[in-house]
């Protein structure tokens, strides 16, 4: 088994790439839409609006969401003497950090490059920044590869045109073929998943937040030969799984990581010192604070985009993101109290609720006395009607007169 292998799956305007060193999964890289602003890139915007309060300025840049300027960055140092951050006005930024889902590119201003014409209309790209998958390639065949598996005729081609490389590449003859082929995309769907299983038992769960990345550690059923030989255990692995998962994932911004509670200031130390060791030769700026008063963990890392989560995943159209959805019970007072709004005073045939299994069985057991207190106000009984086709908290209405409704 090769012990560092680049794959890199997808044509030049759809590439993933992946690097395993030792069979295990480090860095996975996909390329962004190239109309995307990214980290990097050099921008003659134009300013939208300016916010006194904030202390910001709003850049179109070329994106349908503005970029944030904040007043510390446009003043003093290479910017002073530039040109006024006023509404209307051109300007040059360079992006700091990428849009993500949920906020617009951060910003800082620049001078202008004295080979900028003064012909062009703003927004424009002044010069553009690597794509994601160009940094990783860069990245990986600085420090050597033993193998590279690609999937595209064209990739291959120009790989092995670089020095030492042609007898290491691979070509898969189907296209988009060589995450599967390799199990990358097994390991991926793994990698992504909210809870580690730790070796000893333990696990160790991640949830990104907009506000900031909460990592919870817990010794599930670990046994180590007592407590404090078991929390040392269970922390120092899931030490080691945030590390490798931190930089994978490509988590950043402020991480808040809950291990489970030592006593000792050497096993904490020892922790410490795990956690670093795993992280190792970030390519992000990372400042460790350590343990904080509480007894937490905190660090932060450099945020140059969103997160290979929000690259790979999407919000789920049932809990809108939350990876909560309302309980059977909870849906079906929901759809009694609709259904009863919707046909009371009205004198229709046999009303209806069909509902997903879980919340047609809450109508029939633990919601029944609620039901039978509509039908009895109502004056006629209430169907109630499965469809497993229906998401988990959903159901629909029939009034019995062939009308209906559907809530949410």
């Amino acid at each position: 088994m090769p012990d560092r292998e680049l794959v890199i799956s997808g044509t030049a305007a759809d590439r993933r790439a992946a690097l395993c060193v030792g069979g295990t999964l480090l860095r996975v890289a996909v390329d962004d839409d190239e109309r995307l602003p990214r980290a990097g890139d050099v921008i003659l915007g134009r300013v939208r609006k300016v916010n006194a309060d904030l202390g910001a300025a709003f850049v179109d840049i070329g994106d349908d969401r503005d970029g944030l300027l904040m007043r510390a960055d446009w003043h003093g140092g290479a910017n002073a003497g530039g040109p006024a951050v006023i509404e209307g006005a051109a300007l040059v930024v360079r992006v700091l950090r990428a849009r993500t889902s949920g906020k617009g590119a951060k910003l800082r201003s620049v001078v202008p490059p004295p080979q900028m014409a003064s012909s062009l209309q703003p927004p424009a790209i002044l010069s553009r920044a690597p794509s994601p998958v160009d940094s990783l390639l860069a990245t990986a065949l600085a420090t050597g590869v033993d193998a590279v598996i690609c999937d595209d005729r064209d990739t291959a081609t120009a790989l092995r045109r670089v020095a030492g490389l042609a007898d290491r590449v691979t070509l898969l003859p189907a296209a988009g073929s060589a995450f599967r082929a390799t199990g990358v995309d097994a390991e991926l769907e793994a990698a992504l998943a909210p809870v580690i299983a730790l070796p000893s038992g333990g696990r160790v769960t991640i949830a990104e937040t907009p506000a900031l990345i909460a990592i919870d550690v817990d010794t599930g059923g670990a046994h180590g030969g007592g407590a404090p030989r078991t929390t040392l255990m269970v922390n120092a692995e899931a030490a080691t799984a945030i590390g490798v998962a931190i930089r994978l994932r490509d988590l950043a911004g402020t991480i808040v990581i809950d291990f489970v509670p030592m006593t000792r200031a050497d096993h904490r130390a020892k922790i410490t010192a795990s956690l670093r060791s795993a992280i190792g030769a970030d390519d992000r700026q990372v400042h460790v604070a350590g343990f904080t008063r509480l007894g937490l963990f905190e660090l932060r890392r450099q945020r140059c985009g969103p997160s290979l989560g929000e690259i790979l995943l999407d919000r789920c159209p049932v809990c809108d993101g939350s990876g909560r959805i309302a309980a059977p019970a909870e849906t079906a007072r929901r759809a009694i109290a609709a259904l009863a709004d919707g046909i009371r005073g009205r004198a229709t045939g046999t009303p209806r609720i069909i509902a997903a299994p879980p919340v047609a069985k809450a109508l029939r057991t633990r919601s029944r006395a609620r039901l039978l207190a509509a039908a009895a106000a109502l004056g006629r009984e209430i169907e109630i009607v499965e469809d497993a086709a229906l998401p988990p908290d959903g159901f629909r209405l029939d009034d019995g007169a062939g009308g209906g409704g559907r809530a949410p």
